[in-house]
């Protein structure tokens, strides 16, 4: 009589039950990993974009700052390099807000009318613009602007609708300006939450020409939460507030910024990033 054999291998429940919990504890493990890295990857780009933006707001500022005083009239205590110093805010003086300028490379004689003047460049100007032509040994301007230039840029012409005979010198500065704006134009540094600047965050903004018929006011960086403004004088003491603007030959900047978007994923608790720079003014006369 054959014997018949049963194969008994195989797994009991209890053992499909214990490997089903001990690959949900590794499977819990291996998500909560990931998910600690997802997370710290995400406030960490958000970190360099903090970063970012306190370096290009700084590299905006500390630019503006070198142009404070460039080509704006005699005497500087009159028109000294700032218009304004104060801790949250800083409001400079410039002949050329938008730092584009050229230097007239021959006297020439204007007229009523157009007069093409040789310059060194004709670079960033262009037909239509508003231009101002100042005399830089004391900020002058032969005729008072702003002019028009009134033809397509030719190197190394540049055509100018002028308004009266005047003689201009070798070494006389045309730069761009906007229509109406004032000579000096003005440059005002300050932090904001309105205009472009995202809902639920503080920006730093640049605004042009305040107080006159042409006002620009750009957003130059956001994720910020301070603005902090130092100036030292010629005596070598810092104020936050000086009386006498002329004798203010640098200026200490500090800028502070923070995640936003991501402080959720870091326990709530937002990362903050400063950046600070002392700036001289280079242009004091």
């Amino acid at each position: 009589m054959k014997k018949t054999v049963f194969n008994n291998k195989g797994f009991t429940l209890i053992e499909l039950l214990i490997v089903c919990g001990m690959l949900g504890i590794v499977m819990g493990a291996i998500f909560t990993l990931y998910q600690t890295h997802q997370r710290s990857a995400y406030t960490q780009e958000e970190v360099v974009e903090v970063q970012q933006n306190l370096r290009i707001a700084m590299d905006s500022i500390t630019r503006d700052i070198k142009m404070a005083g460039f080509l704006t009239p005699l005497p500087q205590t009159v028109t000294a390099p700032l218009n304004a110093a104060i801790a949250n805010s800083i409001t400079i003086n410039t002949g050329a807000e938008a730092g584009v300028y050229a230097r007239i490379t021959a006297n020439t004689p204007s007229i009523v009318g157009n007069t093409s003047f040789t310059v060194d460049s004709v670079d960033n100007f262009a037909n239509g613009d508003s231009v101002r032509i100042i005399r830089p040994q004391d900020g002058s301007e032969p005729i008072t602007g702003p002019l028009t230039v009134n033809a397509p840029p030719a190197a190394p012409n540049l055509t100018i609708g002028t308004t009266a005979v005047v003689d201009y010198l070798n070494g006389d500065i045309v730069v761009r300006t906007t229509n109406n704006a004032l000579n000096p134009n003005t440059i005002r540094y300050f932090v904001t939450t309105t205009g472009a600047c995202p809902t639920g965050q503080s920006c730093i903004a640049r605004r042009t020409n305040e107080g006159t018929l042409d006002v620009d006011t750009q957003i130059v960086a956001n994720n910020i939460t301070n603005l902090q403004f130092s100036y030292i004088l010629d005596d070598n003491t810092e104020n936050n507030a000086p009386t006498d603007l002329s004798t203010i030959r640098a200026v200490r900047v500090t800028i502070t910024g923070q995640t936003v978007t991501t402080t959720a994923l870091s326990g709530g608790q937002a990362k903050t990033r400063q950046i600070a720079s002392i700036v001289r003014i280079r242009n004091r006369r």
